[in-house]
């Protein structure tokens, strides 16, 4: 089962990590008690790729910069519906060949 988001094939990324992305607030009262409003939680998905191709890296870039909701089936995970985070997209040129180091985040949906 190959990488697909949006159901586009990307190549599978060398690791991705699981978070907790809290969407609500803390705060504390004047008695010192700590007041949770939580309005959902929901998961952060850190991707990473290394040594990929300038053409894999665009079609990388234009999933990590759109503003829907998409589908993302990683290799060995459940598909997920995500949107990306905006501002986390990275590219590093590897040496002197056309290979990239990437990295983006997206968070579920649901």
């Amino acid at each position: 089962m190959a990488t697909t988001w949006n159901g586009t094939a990307i190549p599978d990324p060398e690791g991705w990590d699981y978070s907790e992305d809290f969407v609500g607030a803390q705060y504390i009262v004047s008695d010192g008690t700590l007041v949770t409003d939580s309005v959902a939680s929901k998961r952060r998905i850190s991707l990473r790729w290394a040594l990929i191709t300038t053409a894999q890296k665009d079609t990388i870039l234009g999933l990590a910069t759109t503003q829907s909701s998409t589908s993302l089936v990683l290799v060995g995970a459940a598909g997920v519906n995500v949107e990306p985070m905006r501002g986390t997209f990275r590219a590093s040129p590897v040496g002197v060949t056309p290979a990239w180091d990437v990295s983006c985040e997206v968070r579920t949906t649901a």
